[in-house]
C-alpha cells in the first residue's frame, strides 16, 4: 500500500505542476481541477499505475445531485477473470439472433433483473469493504459541509467516512487511457503527455 500511496501523490504533485504551469486547456474541465474532473483523473492514474504493475477498479457513484469517481486496487487475476467472463458474454450476446436478444432483455425487464444487472448496488458496496480505495481529487469537496469539508488531496484506504456517503453507481475494471473511447482518447492522451513531464 505503501508504493500505491506514493505513486498516486507523485502524479497529484504532477497534476498540480501542470495546472501552476498554465499546461491544462482553459476551456477544458481541468481548467478547474480538482472540481468536476474526477473520472477523467481516474483514467490518467490507473495508466500511470498499470505502468507500475498496478491494476484497479474504477468506481463511481452519487449522492444527488453530486457525483464522484474513485479507483480501488484489484489484482491482476482478479482483473482478467472478469475480463473473460465479459467478453465471453459479449460473445454470446452477439452470437444471439436479432429476436432472442430482444426476447432475452424483455424476460429481464418483467422479472425486475434487468434494473438488477445495471446498478448492482449493495453488491459492489460489499466487494468495496474490502477493498483499497485511491482518490486524488476529493478535496474538490474542502469548502462543501455536506461532504465533510473533505480536503485530502491524496486518499489510499479502505472506505473512509466521505466515501460511504455515495450510493455505488457502477464499478469495473479500468485499464486506463485504452479503456477511455475515441472520443476521449487524444484528449487524455495529450493530457497524459503533459502530466508526464513533472514525474
Amino acid at each position: 500500500m505503501n508504493q500505491v500511496f506514493q505513486l498516486a501523490q507523485e502524479f497529484r504533485q504532477a497534476m498540480n505542476q501542470a495546472q501552476a504551469e498554465g499546461l491544462f486547456d482553459k476551456k477544458s474541465l481541468f481548467e478547474t481541477f480538482p472540481r468536476g474532473c474526477c473520472g477523467d483523473t481516474c483514467y490518467l492514474l490507473a495508466e500511470y499505475l498499470l505502468e507500475h504493475g498496478i491494476y484497479t477498479e474504477y468506481v463511481y457513484g452519487t449522492k444527488w445531485p453530486q457525483s464522484h469517481a474513485w479507483l480501488a486496487l484489484a489484482d491482476r487475476e482478479t482483473s482478467e477473470q472478469k475480463r473473460s467472463e465479459k467478453e465471453r458474454h459479449m460473445l454470446e450476446y452477439e452470437n444471439e439472433d436479432e429476436t432472442n436478444a430482444y426476447k432475452h432483455v424483455l424476460d429481464l425487464i418483467r422479472n425486475n433483473k434487468w434494473v438488477e444487472i445495471r446498478t448492482k448496488s449493495p453488491a459492489y458496496e460489499a466487494e468495496l469493504k474490502e477493498q483499497i480505495i485511491i482518490d486524488i481529487t476529493g478535496d474538490q469537496f474542502c469548502d462543501r459541509e455536506e461532504f465533510l469539508r473533505y480536503n485530502k488531496q491524496v486518499y489510499v484506504g479502505k472506505m473512509d467516512k466521505m466515501h460511504r456517503l455515495f450510493k455505488i453507481n457502477n464499478k469495473y475494471e479500468c485499464r486506463g487511457l485504452a479503456g477511455v473511447g475515441d472520443i476521449n482518447e487524444f484528449r487524455l492522451c495529450s493530457l497524459y503527455g503533459k502530466i508526464k513531464k513533472y514525474l
